[in-house]
């Protein structure tokens, strides 16, 4: 009955809300880049603060809790020693009912041990957090890739409404019919649509960003540009040495120690390790071939300015142009970030979390 009373003030103490805990007050955070995710996250998350607590509360209580059945342990041995000097009678018997004691007390503290295990407690709580940190980083990455997305509406609004002008002068000639005047605003409201959902998006990301960081939701946050993974930073990685490392820091390897267990974890880790690793190398061909396109494109839209200046191109032909060169300049930047956001797994797979 101790033991399972000892067991429940464990888990009131894990399931304390973070209310209880005193309230800090923190400057706002006006901008960020992307190193600034993960410190920032660690610091302000109260996710990742009320995991931490969570352990820190647990690991009092467990010692607290071990340190009074080794007392009692300890106390029982007395009471049988000083018993059992006396000798026959009344006090053998006291001696005998506390060696019990003693006994039981021994088996109590080590049910609590292995039901309790706060060594794979605080593995679980560390792997959450830093998984909480990488949504953190892929959100981050959302949000650029979005903010490129909305140039390319914004272009290809720019052409549907010049379109949608031409198209009525052509319905006024009797050139063409109405269904294509229809057609034409149907476009033209679908990339509106379009636009207003990226921006409610973009915001939407903004004020999660300034819950994570104890904020008000609406402040003004201006979120960085993502950087770029080099060739040389891809060429420099041994994955095979990195594997190694990689497996003793491995949170579900360590959490398991029946030994059929953990080698199955451990044939798990290292395809998803090797895994991020390929993935890094497909989503550099991939940039490469977008880098192509995108060099192409750059050809094209100079050519297509040059000919407006001649007056040999209309400007709803340089309009084409421009939403033609916006979306390949999209298709680019997407690629890096793909290629910077499979790098980051992969970094994270060296931290011993399989995030994907």
């Amino acid at each position: 009955m101790k033991a399972k009373l000892v067991v429940l003030t464990l888990i009131f103490t894990l399931l304390l809300p973070s209310q209880l805990f005193a309230e800090k007050t923190l400057d706002p955070v006006k901008s960020i880049t992307f190193k600034d995710v993960e410190p920032l996250m660690r610091a302000r998350s109260q996710a990742i603060i009320d995991n931490s607590q969570t352990f820190s509360g647990a690991s009092t209580s467990f010692s607290r809790s071990t340190s009074s059945f080794d007392s009692y342990i300890g106390s029982a041995q007395a009471k049988y020693d000083s018993n059992a000097a006396i000798g026959a009678g009344i006090n053998q018997d006291l001696a005998e009912a506390f060696k019990q004691l003693q006994f039981l007390l021994v088996i109590q503290k080590s049910s609590l041990v292995g039901s309790t295990n706060l060594t794979n407690t605080g593995y679980s709580l560390e792997m959450t957090n830093d998984k909480i940190v990488y949504s953190a980083e892929a959100m981050y990455i959302s949000y650029n890739q979005l903010n490129y997305q909305l140039e390319s509406s914004i272009a290809a609004k720019a052409l549907l409404e010049k379109r949608l002008e031409a198209t009525k002068l052509q319905q006024q000639l009797g050139m063409v019919s109405t269904i294509a005047t229809l057609d034409a605003e149907k476009q033209l409201e679908e990339t509106d649509l379009a636009i207003k959902t990226t921006k409610e998006s973009m915001n939407s990301i903004k004020q999660q960003f300034n819950i994570w960081f104890a904020q008000n939701y609406d402040t003004d946050l201006a979120i960085g540009d993502v950087p770029q993974v080099s060739d040389s930073t891809i060429s420099a990685i041994n994955v095979d040495e990195d594997y190694l490392e990689a497996e003793k820091k491995s949170y579900n390897v360590r959490m398991n120690e029946d030994i059929d267990k953990k080698n199955n974890e451990k044939r798990t880790f290292k395809s998803g390790f090797y895994k991020a690793y390929q993935k890094i190398l497909d989503k550099q061909k991939a940039l490469s071939v977008a880098e192509k396109k995108f060099d192409l494109a750059k050809k094209n839209i100079e050519s297509a300015e040059i000919k407006y200046k001649l007056g040999m191109l209309s400007t709803l032909q340089l309009l084409g142009e421009q939403s033609s060169f916006a979306a390949t300049k999209a298709s680019y930047e997407n690629a890096q970030f793909d290629l910077f956001k499979a790098y980051r797994e992969y970094e994270w797979a060296k931290r011993g979390v399989i995030v994907v």
